[in-house]
């Protein structure tokens, strides 16, 4: 995958995550909220690590980057554009998530 897009990837994760298990957002720590780490990324947070919510949601984890739950680059050693990506990619999930618990202002 060459094209690097982390709004349409969350966009994507969010479609599934809505689909698969609702209200998703409310089981998520914004403040441990790590996407390169397996225990507080979105799926580590929802179903105790990565790989669990990988296979909970049947997805491979080389498509998981379709879904915004990582970056394309699968290795051990990252480098500045991981963890560039890894940034980007928490901000998106955060800003969607910030924007669904918010409450709303009484009129």
């Amino acid at each position: 995958m060459n094209d690097f897009d982390p709004t349409k990837r969350v966009l994507n994760g969010i479609e599934l995550l809505d689909k698969e298990f609702p209200n998703w957002e409310e089981a998520i720590d914004l403040d441990k909220l790590a996407i390169e780490d397996c225990n507080h990324c979105i799926l580590g947070q929802l179903f105790g690590e990565y790989i669990d919510g990988l296979d909970i949601l049947r997805i491979s984890q080389h498509k998981s980057c379709l879904f915004g739950f990582d970056t394309d680059r699968f290795s051990f050693k990252k480098d500045d554009l991981d963890l560039y990506q890894y940034i980007v990619l928490k901000d998106c999930w955060a800003e969607v998530i910030k924007e669904r618990l918010a409450v709303p202002l009484a009129v």
